[in-house]
């Protein structure tokens, strides 16, 4: 709808020592063909601080060129900024480019090895385990 916009992820994490995120990982983030008539009027973004302690994690995922430069949209004033986690990594595509991201603390900068830490064999208790039992694909760590 116009004067909307796109919020792909709005975590909730209430805790700050809650295990909970949302990864994105080996993914493919783009818009569908109705969308894209009108994505300069409708502004997406990879995701907001739904609760204060909101994280995000968006990893060798290709993003599209739907995704607003900033990236990343406050919800309400300034909750959440400093105490949400946000991170990009390995990313490719156009829409991968960090120049114009929001800058708020809670947006982080990672290397390979805090980006592993965001993984199903590490970030889900006995996620190697559980997960591979569902039968739904995966890929435990980092490919």
């Amino acid at each position: 709808m116009l004067n909307q916009e796109n919020i792909i992820t709005a975590e909730g994490r209430q805790d700050p020592n809650g295990l909970s995120a949302i990864v994105i990982m080996n993914s493919r983030i783009v818009g569908a063909p109705e969308y894209l008539a009108v994505k300069d009027q409708i502004p997406t973004y990879l995701g907001r601080p739904w609760k204060v302690y909101s994280r995000t994690v968006i990893m060798h995922t290709e993003i599209d060129d739907i995704i607003t430069p900033s990236g990343w949209a406050q919800w309400d004033g300034d909750a959440g900024l400093t105490t949400s986690y946000y991170a990009e990594f390995e990313n490719t595509g156009p829409g991968s480019n960090q120049k114009g991201r929001a800058t708020w603390p809670g947006i982080k900068h990672i290397q390979a090895q805090e980006a592993e830490n965001f993984t199903p064999a590490k970030l889900y208790v006995e996620g190697d385990d559980w997960i591979k039992a569902t039968g739904v694909p995966y890929t435990a760590g980092m490919s």
